[in-house]
């Protein structure tokens, strides 16, 4: 039995079958479904050490991310008719807009939208309605869990 792997829809496994007297041929064991995309995240963030980080976990963990450096940018990409499943945002950022902005801004554009801030100031759990507050230094494991479950609420 061969084995393939196809890492742009995880493990894609192929069998190869050997039939007595004929030539061997590959055949799908799954078929990726065509509908089925990784949940999208757009990760705002102006700290690039702190945006890398988030994005590498978020990514390992089988989630599609985009990264934008600012509120402005953010808006732009949401704008442009990228989907996108939920957003992670600083709350202080540069710029014209903080995250509170852009929060409050996606919520009435694209009400569908999962929100998570981060921040390393702890008062502002309360941003806004239905959003997860994260405290800097981020948990990885903490912040994929509820963006896990987030999403899956949202299904």
């Amino acid at each position: 039995m061969g084995r393939e792997s196809d890492r742009s829809f995880g493990s894609d496994f192929k069998t190869t079958e050997f039939h007595r007297g004929m030539s061997a041929t590959t055949r799908p064991c799954h078929e990726p479904d065509a509908d089925y995309r990784s949940p999208t995240i757009l990760v705002v963030e102006d700290e690039i050490l702190i945006r890398v980080m988030l994005a590498h976990h978020l990514r390992n963990a089988g989630f599609r991310i985009i990264e934008a450096g600012n509120a402005g940018e953010a808006a732009k990409i949401l704008d442009s008719g990228e989907i996108v499943d939920m957003l992670f945002t600083d709350v202080r950022m540069p710029g014209e807009h903080d995250g509170i902005w852009l929060a409050q801004w996606a919520r009435e554009n694209y009400p569908a939208i999962g929100i998570a801030f981060g921040s390393a100031e702890k008062n502002l759990a309360r941003v806004i309605v239905g959003a997860r507050f994260f405290a800097k230094p981020y948990d990885f494991a903490e912040v994929e869990a509820h963006v896990r479950d987030l999403l899956n609420r949202k299904r």
